[in-house]
């Protein structure tokens, strides 16, 4: 309720009070409208009861107009004598809001009175009625949802009559659904397809926004947010194929195995999908404890008896595929060949000093790979290293070899090897077997001596029996080191690699019979570049290995071990010389 003033014309204008009185008496939602009630009084202002009056009311009138709409127009007597509050005009009714709720009322109450010091007045005013609710609102099922999920949308609504627009908005895209008059229950399914937007990420919010309508016409809007998450599931997670590849490096395909320290495995992939959007942010191989982190890639294998493999895939949301397979490892080793002794005999085997044979003992030694593999020993025998026949076979120990033409008054090198069905480059020990015991022989011509042997080089004293010096050893020449006669070979063919688990030897065999020291240390080095020829060390880039070298008393020999296996095609380096893995 409220009371609005306006003024009055004539000689006694001031004298009177005139205002409107506007009272909001109850109002309808479903209806969207107010009641009201409009009166316009008249009262004489300083306590005089000698006021104005005129009782002729077709002199007098009186109006009320609500909003441009005049809602009374009366005649009427008027008496403002006694102090009395005259009741010029009166209107109760309905008025109607806006579509939004709102409603302003401007009220004019004038009057005019003939005859009278008092001609007339007016009153001006304005009302706000109490805004009505309009605009709809509505609860949702979840907070939060995966992208196929659904969403149950609840509309709680002023009127019946109202309609509904609900709007599902997400970066450029949106849905919505549409609730006609008097429906207030919808569900509306979020696209798997909206994920497209955020390849990055597993969750966002969407925009939800339920506008009201009123027969079309615009009442008002509300807006809601939710959660959308990327459901870690096969739907939005990466898949694809492992593609395992059996590498035989030199095993024979048709054994159809896999071999511990020869044979490999290639991982790869094969139909890689990555969902709505998604792109790889990594892939890790892996064959037992060793880990590459791309694909494809190669492994050797350590391990004996089934060996898992797995590739994982990593999306750029975080989501992962593995898929883990395994293969079966069967145990090898390179063969193993020890010379125990060569001795002259004659043609039974029989030992004698002036026999024409050797009588050969040894022990050599490869892998079953059930029953498939192969053992193959051979020989060759010669004066000098480069004088060395034919190869021969044999398959016992000891064995009688030389086939009659052993010379007593010369020394011979007698080179075995022992080949299987995989090591087909062999494993090879040159033993040198000096001439026939003799307790001192002078060479023909007299140009060189030895004392337990044949004196087989000029201007040399040979010594065939153990030295035993009491004294010092003088000499007018230094002997060339181990390092310097090692970077004087040239005959590649005496290097031989055995490739076992991991590492790798590099047998030199004997080098012109130095005398060699026990636990003579070596550096080792190697690089994965394959150079066109041999080139120094200081020509050559990779990474170098440490490792050492030890002398092999047994089998005569200098035996260089680095401290990583050396795959093939790999260079290595020996004080300064290199070389590379020959069966490349």
């Amino acid at each position: 309720m409220a009371d609005y003033y306006g003024s009055c014309t004539g000689k006694a204008g001031a004298k009177y009070n005139l205002w409107l009185n506007v009272v909001q008496n109850y109002q309808s939602v479903e209806g969207n409208s107010s009641n009201v009630s409009v009166s316009l009084f008249l009262k004489r202002n300083d306590g005089q009861s000698s006021s104005a009056y005129n009782l002729n009311e077709w002199e007098n009138s009186a109006s009320i107009t609500i909003n441009g709409e005049t809602k009374v127009w009366r005649n009427l007597e008027i008496d403002t004598r006694g102090n009395v509050t005259a009741t010029l005009a009166q209107w109760t009714g309905d008025v109607y809001h806006n579509a939004d709720g709102t409603l302003s009322l401007y009220v004019d109450g004038s009057f005019a009175m003939g005859n009278s010091n008092v001609s007339g007045g007016q009153v001006i005013a304005s009302f706000t009625c109490t805004t009505i609710p309009r605009t709809s609102y509505m609860t949702l099922s979840a907070s939060e949802v995966y992208f196929g999920g659904n969403v149950e949308c609840n509309v709680y609504s002023a009127s019946s009559e109202f309609s509904h627009s609900i709007k599902f908005q997400f970066g450029n895209t949106e849905g919505s659904l549409w609730l006609s008059e008097g429906i207030t229950n919808g569900i509306f399914t979020l696209p798997l397809d909206w994920a497209n937007q955020m390849p990055w990420s597993t969750s966002a919010n969407v925009t939800v926004v339920l506008t009201t309508y009123y027969y079309g016409q615009y009442v008002g809007a509300n807006s809601y947010s939710i959660k959308v998450v990327v459901p870690d599931t096969i739907d939005f997670k990466p898949t694809f194929d492992l593609v395992a590849e059996k590498l035989d490096n030199g095993v024979p395909s048709e054994w159809n195995v896999y071999l511990k320290g020869v044979s490999g495995i290639k991982l790869d992939i094969a139909n890689l999908n990555l969902k709505y959007g998604a792109v790889v942010t990594s892939c890790e191989a892996r064959v037992g404890n060793v880990t590459y982190n791309s694909v494809p890639s190669w492994f050797y294998l350590h391990d004996v008896g089934n060996v898992d493999v797995s590739v994982t895939v990593r999306d750029s949301r975080g989501f992962t595929c593995t898929i883990v397979s395994s293969v079966f490892v069967t145990d090898y080793h390179p063969p193993h060949l020890t010379v125990n002794s060569i001795k002259r005999c004659n043609s039974q085997g029989e030992l004698s000093e002036s026999g024409d044979y050797f009588l050969l003992d040894y022990n050599a030694d490869v892998s079953g790979v059930d029953g498939k593999n192969q053992r193959l020993v051979s020989y060759r025998c010669g004066t000098s290293n480069d004088n060395l026949g034919d190869e021969i076979f044999i398959n016992t120990s000891p064995a009688v070899i030389g086939n009659g033409v052993i010379i007593p008054s010369r020394s011979y090198t007698v080179r075995l090897c022992v080949y299987d069905s995989v090591y087909w480059w062999g494993v090879v020990i040159d033993r040198s077997v000096p001439s026939a015991d003799i307790p001192f022989n002078i060479r023909r011509g007299g140009t060189g001596a030895s004392f337990g042997c044949y004196s087989e080089t000029d201007n040399e004293l040979t010594v065939g029996w153990d030295l035993d010096v009491k004294g010092k050893l003088k000499t007018k020449e230094l002997q060339l080191t181990l390092s310097e006669n090692i970077s004087n070979v040239t005959d590649f063919s005496k290097i031989r690699y055995y490739p076992c688990l991991d590492t790798c030897f590099i047998n030199l065999g004997v080098i012109n019979s130095i005398d060699i020291p026990a636990n003579v240390g070596f550096i080792i080095g190697y690089t994965p570049v394959k150079p066109l020829d041999f080139a120094p060390l200081n020509a050559m880039t990779g990474e170098f290995k440490g490792g050492y070298a030890y002398v092999d008393l047994e089998n005569n020999a200098i035996v260089f071990k680095s401290n990583e296996y050396v795959s093939k095609g790999a260079g290595i380096y020996i004080n300064g010389f290199y070389t590379t893995r020959q069966e490349e």
